[in-house]
């Protein structure tokens, strides 16, 4: 069972990548950015609950992913692409919502990004998302 949900998880990744670059974008994506990643608390400590929320970022998309951890199974919240602002900023726009959060189509969220180590820290520009995220894979 581990294996389907790694595997539908390269799947999505694969689909995303497909997902074609923007002319407009003048800086690139950190390479360490790519990769897989998890949800802290806010405190930055790892999850212990069984249901956590993971990002995988390629160079120009990513998928945000429910993950029941004790079940091997995912819900896929969301796909979209990545935009390189600057050296510190990225832009994501969802493209592909689950059913349940529709409302978010075509929605922009403008963040300050820095990578500390295997730490991810994303804070909201044009939003309120004030997050930490450990990698979990490349």
């Amino acid at each position: 069972m581990k294996n389907h949900v790694l595997c539908f998880t390269f799947a999505a990744v694969f689909v995303i990548m497909a997902v074609g670059k923007s002319n407009a974008q003048t800086f690139s994506v950190n390479e360490k950015l790519v990769g897989r990643w998890e949800l802290c608390t806010p405190e930055g400590k790892v999850m212990t609950n069984p249901y956590v929320r993971q990002k995988v970022y390629t160079k120009n998309s990513y998928v945000v992913l429910e993950v029941d951890k004790s079940n091997n199974i995912t819900l896929v919240d969301f796909i979209g692409t990545i935009t390189a602002e600057s050296d510190d900023k990225i832009i994501e726009q969802v493209l592909y919502p689950n059913a349940q959060i529709k409302h978010m189509l075509s929605k922009s969220f403008k963040f300050f990004y820095k990578i500390e180590g295997d730490y991810l820290y994303l804070k909201g520009m044009d939003n309120t998302f004030n997050e930490i995220w450990v990698r979990i894979s490349e």
